[in-house]
């Protein structure tokens, strides 16, 4: 079931797993019935991996005693410290090293995902508009300012209404804060505060999500606002069988006749049965029919992308009905249209409040003041990028090093053990 999540939110979408102490996340699973992305990349993209620019940069190869000392002020090259104030929201200071870890943080998770996307690496000096001449760096920047100034406005409310982390998030604090040792901590340009900070402020923005709208919240959704929600935003819950034509050629008459006959077997088959044994015999077809071999119910709502013919037939279709399409750009479908699950109804709610949370962040943060400083208004992100990527260059280095003398190591005693013996 797919969230639908504000632009003041999208940062949310993404916090790492250091995280999940302060909130469930929900997998999402793609479907046959979803449209599916094209595996190639333009032209344009694959020029931003030539090589027509000269890197100067110096490689790093260990760790510099002033980048322990203080990784912020080692990467703006003494312009900013850890504990600096960079941003106040409504007056709540936001320091460096909180500021410094999300801005690290999207630059990671970013380079991650073109690279294993992509097969590029990540540049911080392409321009996003040439009328701007706004750049990725820029953008990273704004990210980091939005999530920062967002958590800062959330922990102050949370403050208001008197919220404190649970006991079970107090110990998820203490194992995160025990795991991350100096290296990967420099690696995200933040201290042991700058991370106890962002992961307060994560659970506190959970903390005042449910105080607000969970169970004896003020604004606790009813039943009846969730089955409204339901309809307006068009959740349907179904089960399908799908008779798959899309690998055969063209011109193959014949398996798409015998696809079509093989459907429409199963949907003759399904009218006789009774309504209580309906969804029991449905999903026996489909265990034994069905392509993708899914056996789950399946719930979509109208912000979700669904090949041509399912979504009309599902929307004609009374619960407890079977209907069969036409031949879709994946084959026949049979369909089921289920009511909702408990299981379902409760996702519903989940998004109902994450939408009404959502809309209360945006009206909260369109009320607040921010200020930068001039610091960081004057910053050369291209330089201070060139840092942070030299930083995590001598880490990875320094722990390759150390990987490989513990190998060397090992082997040793290995050997040693093996010349005792004999």
């Amino acid at each position: 079931m797919k969230k639908r999540i504000g632009a003041l939110l999208l940062a949310l979408m993404m916090v790492m797993s250091l995280l999940v102490g302060c909130s469930d996340s929900t997998d999402e699973t793609e479907d046959t019935t979803d449209s599916t992305a094209s595996d190639t990349t333009d032209d344009s993209t694959e020029d931003s991996t030539d090589d027509s620019t000269e890197d100067t940069t110096t490689t790093l190869t260990e760790v510099p005693d002033e980048a322990k000392a203080d990784p912020i002020a080692y990467v703006t090259d003494g312009a900013i410290s850890a504990g600096d104030t960079v941003i106040t929201a409504d007056g709540a200071e936001i320091p460096a090293n909180l500021f410094f870890y999300w801005l690290t943080y999207y630059y990671n998770y970013y380079s991650y995902y073109y690279y294993y996307y992509y097969g590029y690496t990540f540049d911080v000096t392409e321009v996003l508009d040439e009328d701007e001449g706004t750049t990725v760096a820029d953008n990273l920047v704004y990210m980091a300012s939005n999530i920062s100034e967002m958590y800062a406005v959330l922990d102050e409310k949370a403050d208001e209404y008197g919220l404190t982390l649970t006991e079970d998030q107090e110990t998820s604090l203490a194992e995160v804060l025990a795991n991350y040792d100096e290296n990967a901590l420099l690696y995200y340009t933040t201290n042991a505060e700058g991370l106890e900070m962002a992961y307060r402020e994560s659970c506190q923005s959970t903390n005042l999500q449910d105080y607000l709208y969970g169970e004896g919240g003020e604004y606790e959704p009813t039943d009846e606002t969730i089955a409204d929600y339901a309809e307006e935003q068009g959740y349907y819950t179904c089960r399908y069988i799908l008779l798959y034509t899309a690998d055969l050629e063209d011109d193959d008459d014949d398996g798409r006749a015998a696809q079509q006959e093989a459907a429409q077997a199963i949907y003759d088959a399904l009218q006789g049965v009774s309504a209580d044994e309906l969804e029991d015999t449905f999903a026996e077809y489909q265990a034994e029919s069905n392509y993708d071999e899914n056996t789950d119910e399946y719930t979509f709502d109208s912000d979700d992308t669904l090949v041509d013919g399912f979504r009309e037939l599902v929307e004609t279709l009374e619960v407890g009905e079977v209907g069969m399409t036409d031949e879709t750009d994946y084959g026949y479908f049979v369909i089921l249209r289920l009511d909702y699950s408990e299981d379902t109804l409760a996702e519903i709610e989940e998004d109902y409040i994450s939408d009404l949370y959502n809309s209360q962040i945006d009206e909260w943060m369109n009320a607040a003041t921010f200020e930068t400083s001039e610091a960081l208004d004057s910053m050369d992100w291209q330089a201070c990028f060139e840092n942070i990527i030299n930083l995590q260059t001598a880490i990875a280095t320094e722990e390759e090093a150390a990987a490989a003398e513990e190998e060397a190591e090992a082997e040793d005693t290995d050997t040693t053990e093996d010349t005792t013996e004999e």
